[in-house]
């Protein structure tokens, strides 16, 4: 038996609905739009992080950052010329909570945005990216960079880092916001990547060891920005 809607549905406007909208209301829910496959919503409530790192370069930031979100969502309707809300773009990139599953044309915008003809494409480069033999495109060789090159790093909820490569993986860090490191500690960093942990095997302050630190071990980093 088809689900039963209340006679009396009020909307945001505060007015109840004409008896179109309740039908249209049916039609719509009848005709939405099936999950894409593999997509289960209680394992990726977002983005993965390959695919949130393709997103924050394309935005030259955080995505994953209420700011990030609201840029991306306007940058993908000028790109695309198709609209997403800018709640649906927070639950996309983990700013707000979501325990439903996107659906298919959504996925499809974010894939077009990103160059790839649908969704099934994006997900099938960026698995195999994640894969072993994709590993090269995911961890980022911190002790080759030029001398003299700047690194952006961030990491929920709101932890960011602007660092200075002194060479041979050791970093000076220029800017710092809300986490414990200061400007003007020195790291040190082999491989870093998108979606792991931020490690440091050594920082000095003022010239005195503090050891190792470890940060970003929950979702882990969000956003990699290297030259």
């Amino acid at each position: 038996m088809e689900p039963r809607l209340p006679s009396r549905v009020v909307w945001n406007a505060g007015f109840p609905a004409a008896p179109d909208c309740v039908a249209m209301e049916r039609r719509r829910l009848a005709s939405a739009e099936p999950s894409p496959p593999n997509f289960n919503p209680r394992e990726q409530m977002h983005l993965n992080p390959i695919q949130l790192k393709k997103l924050s370069e394309k935005i030259h930031q955080d995505a994953a950052t209420p700011a990030g979100a609201a840029v991306l969502a306007l940058d993908i309707e000028q790109k695309t010329g198709q609209t997403l809300s800018l709640n649906t773009v927070k639950r996309l990139v983990g700013v707000l909570p979501s325990d439903t599953t996107p659906r298919l044309s959504t996925l499809n915008i974010i894939a077009n945005y990103l160059g790839y003809p649908d969704w099934q494409s994006l997900q099938a480069d960026t698995e195999m990216q994640g894969s072993g033999f994709g590993e090269n495109n995911i961890f980022k060789d911190m002790t080759t960079l030029e001398q003299g090159a700047k690194v952006e790093i961030a990491w929920l909820p709101d932890r960011r880092l602007l660092l200075r490569h002194d060479g041979n993986g050791q970093y000076e860090v220029i800017k710092s916001e809300n986490c414990k490191l200061l400007p003007g500690d020195l790291l040190t960093l082999s491989k870093l990547a998108i979606g792991f942990p931020f490690i440091a095997d050594k920082v000095f302050r003022d010239g005195h060891p503090l050891g190792a630190y470890h940060a970003a071990e929950g979702a882990g980093i969000t956003l990699l920005l290297t030259p």
